[in-house]
């Protein structure tokens, strides 16, 4: 049971990982994304100012902040948490390919939201329907759904308008820009010519694809660490459950080993038969523990990826196969040693 939530645990979130990268690689269009140094974002004033340099052909400003869906769960309403985008509809394939799987990204407005698979399906929600959002400021709207698209773990599972969010933003800034130039453009001249048009804001600066990730807003890294918490925190607990039913079963076992070296065993005989359960015991857990952890794995990779391979972090599967080595052998060692202190004599007529 614990190599096999470690297994789920630890590979869930390297399938999630690896399928949020793929998205956002294969998603982004733009040449250039201009972000703030100190952090604040970049100001309204900003993305005019860039719209009008010389070699710019797409200004996509892009807003962040996290939303609340509440929707209908059984007999009652469950409300959860989601990374939100703010974005202008204008030409967005050019600088951001959604994958739209339904509807028309490019009617997003006033009153509209779209929405990733992944969430339309948590949340039951269809194009055409409208669902009830909370904004990070805690205004509640009820936006009509136009688009449902495909990379939401790249980019964001709800995309609402630009002008929306940065309103209901407490610094009213977006936290980068995404440009693509005219085709033909000499990739130093476009450079020149961003930095000219920002020159009056001197954090914004210029960077290139992987400047947007880092881009501040979204919220992944304390949701990570915070999931990472409560990961190592139940999984500290099956530890203990394990080693606990390890010591207990092999220091209940004294009147036996006892008996073995009263009929002739020694006791290096003795610790070499249970070394050889302690193999048994490893090599069953974690061949069955990995086997049982393949459908959960294949179903998260198939929600989130499409595909039925999960990725396989080789780091944390090293960590399951050390840890799970290190706890069992470790505890029926320890219990094995402790169990054989009584003489076999006095230990033979003991009760168990």
């Amino acid at each position: 049971m614990g190599v096999t939530l470690a297994a789920v645990q630890v590979f869930g979130a390297s399938t999630t990982i690896a399928a949020s990268q793929e998205q956002f690689e294969d998603g982004l269009r733009a040449d250039r994304v201009l972000t703030a140094s100190s952090g604040a974002g970049v100001s309204p004033q900003a993305v005019d100012a860039v719209r009008g340099a010389p070699g710019v052909a797409v200004v996509t400003p892009v807003a962040r902040m996290r939303v609340l869906l509440t929707f209908p769960s059984e007999d009652s309403t469950a409300t959860k948490v989601f990374a939100a985008q703010g974005v202008a509809p204008e030409r967005l394939s050019d600088t951001m390919d959604l994958e739209v799987l339904e509807g028309d990204i490019a009617k997003l407005g006033d009153g509209t939201v779209a929405l990733s698979r992944v969430v339309a399906e948590t949340v039951r929600a269809h194009r055409g329907e409208t669902v009830d959002l909370r904004l990070g400021d805690g205004t509640v709207i009820e936006p009509r759904v136009v688009a449902i698209y495909e990379r939401g773990l790249g980019f964001g599972d709800v995309t609402l308008p630009n002008d929306l969010v940065v309103a209901h933003t407490t610094s009213q800034v977006n936290s980068a820009v995404l440009i693509r130039a005219e085709d033909g453009t000499d990739p130093k001249t476009l450079d020149g010519a961003l930095r000219s048009a920002v020159e009056r804001y001197p954090t914004v600066g210029v960077g290139d694809r992987e400047a947007f990730q880092n881009a501040p807003g979204s919220g992944s890294s304390g949701d990570w660490a915070l999931n990472l918490l409560f990961q190592t925190l139940l999984l500290g607990y099956i530890a203990i459950a394990v080693v606990n039913t390890l010591v207990m079963a092999t220091a209940a076992r004294v009147r036996e080993f006892a008996v073995l070296q009263l009929i002739g065993a020694d006791r290096e005989q003795v610790r070499a038969m249970m070394n050889g359960e302690a193999r048994i015991v490893i090599f069953s857990a974690l061949l069955f523990g990995l086997l049982a952890a393949i459908p959960p794995l294949v179903g998260i990779s198939n929600s989130l990826a499409k595909s039925p391979v999960p990725s396989i972090s080789p780091f944390g599967l090293i960590a399951i196969v050390t840890l799970t080595v290190a706890l069992s052998w470790g505890s029926i060692a320890m219990a094995t040693k402790y169990a054989m202190r009584p003489v076999p004599v006095d230990a033979i007529g003991g009760r168990e």
